[in-house]
Formats: structure tokens, C-alpha cells, sequence
């Protein structure tokens, strides 16, 4: 934009100047016709700096749009993922509570994540978003962790109780994805009305529930231990 205006206006300026003044306009004539090599060189030099600064700025502008792109999509897919992962966490935990010990039916019933379709297929590209990753990685991470630990007790236990201990690995494990998604949604990258709501209001929630898990359980293991 700034070369799209100064340009311009030298020029009028100096063409002004010159038809005032016809001596430094036939100066001025002879001068480039002496010098036109070089000034031939300086012209097609500051072209090329021109050209490179706007597809540099041309460059830029297409990751940022790229990069947005990515973030919505991903950061989409989160919600969704971190919001089943709370009613799950709400289904499961009672069952603990009231000392009953869950099923492998519960379990692949309540925990039934769909693949993260968009976080795969964008994994070579995750690095755009800078330091955001490490929570969007956090977060999945601690999905993939609680989906192989379902999988493997449904090898190892088949359809029957997985009992109280294992029971709780399960609400730790959906708590962890509670808990890294709100770190994620933290950056408050919400597009429509409700996942700016979303990004406000999780967290805080997640906060509540993570404070009242802790208070209930870390006391049973203080007087088990005890």
C-alpha cells in the first residue's frame, strides 16, 4: 500500500517541478542519457526488492489464513471430543462412588469416542499453531491412553465388571482429557456464540469437578492407606 501512494505522488512532483523549471528539465535529460545504465540498474533493483516483499507478503498472508483454517477445524473437534468426554466422566463416576465397578459394556457404551479424523489427517501441519500445541497434543494424548486401556481390558477381561481399581483408572483417564482440554479451549479461539461460550464457561467447570473428584477420592486413599 505505501509504494502504491509515494510512487505516485514523486513522480508528480518531480514532473511538476520540471515543467516550471525548463533548464532542469533539459538537465535532467541529459543526466539520465549519461547515467541510464545505471539508473536502468537501480530501477530494475528496486522492482526486484518490490516484488519480493509482496510475494513475501503474499506468502504470509496465505499461512495466516491457513493457519486460522487449521484452528477451527481442530479446535472444533476438541469440543465435541471434550464435551462427550464430560458426560462420560459424569455417567462413570457415580458407579465409583457408589462402590459399584463398571462393565466393559459401560464403558463402550459411555466411552465411545469417535477418531480424532481431523487432528490425524492434519498431524504434519499442527505445527502452524506455535504454542498451542503442546496442549492440543496433551489432549489427545490422554484420549489415545484411555482408548488402548479399554481396549486392552476388553482383551484381557471380556464383558464382564472390570473392577472397583480399574473403575478408577477409567475416571482418572477421563478426568486427564477434562483437564488438558480446558488448558486447550484456554485460548479462546471460538468462532460462533456457543464455543466462545464454551471456551469461557469449560473450564471453569472442569475446575469444579477436578476439586470435588480430588477432595472425595484423595481422602478414601488416605484412609485405605491408613
Amino acid at each position: 500500500m505505501t509504494f502504491a501512494f509515494v510512487v505516485p505522488f514523486l513522480f508528480g512532483l518531480i514532473s511538476w517541478s520540471f515543467s516550471n523549471n525548463p533548464e532542469a528539465r533539459t538537465e535532467a535529460i541529459h543526466f539520465a542519457y549519461r547515467w541510464q545504465s545505471l539508473l536502468a540498474g537501480i530501477v530494475g533493483f528496486i522492482a526486484a526488492v518490490l516484488v519480493v516483499h509482496l510475494t513475501l507478503r503474499s506468502e504470509k498472508r496465505t499461512r495466516d489464513h491457513e493457519r486460522q483454517a487449521l484452528r477451527v477445524a481442530t479446535y472444533s473437534e476438541l469440543r465435541q471430543l471434550a464435551h462427550h468426554a464430560k458426560e462420560a466422566f459424569e455417567e462413570i463416576e457415580p458407579m465409583l462412588a457408589a462402590g459399584r465397578s463398571a462393565t466393559i459394556f459401560h464403558l463402550e457404551n459411555s466411552i465411545r469416542f469417535v477418531p480424532p479424523v481431523i487432528f490425524q489427517a492434519n498431524a504434519a501441519r499442527i505445527g502452524l499453531l506455535g504454542e498451542e500445541v503442546h496442549d492440543l497434543i496433551h489432549f489427545h494424548n490422554c484420549l489415545s491412553v484411555l482408548n488402548t486401556g479399554i481396549a486392552r481390558m476388553r482383551r484381557d477381561i471380556g464383558d464382564g465388571e472390570i473392577g472397583l481399581e480399574n473403575t478408577k483408572h477409567v475416571c482418572d483417564a477421563l478426568l486427564a482429557i477434562l483437564l488438558s482440554s480446558a488448558e486447550a479451549v484456554a485460548y479462546n479461539h471460538g468462532q460462533t456464540t456457543w464455543e466462545r461460550n464454551f471456551d469461557e464457561k469449560f473450564p471453569k467447570i472442569v475446575k469444579t469437578i477436578a476439586e470435588k473428584y480430588d477432595a472425595k477420592y484423595q481422602a478414601d486413599d488416605s484412609g485405605t492407606q491408613n
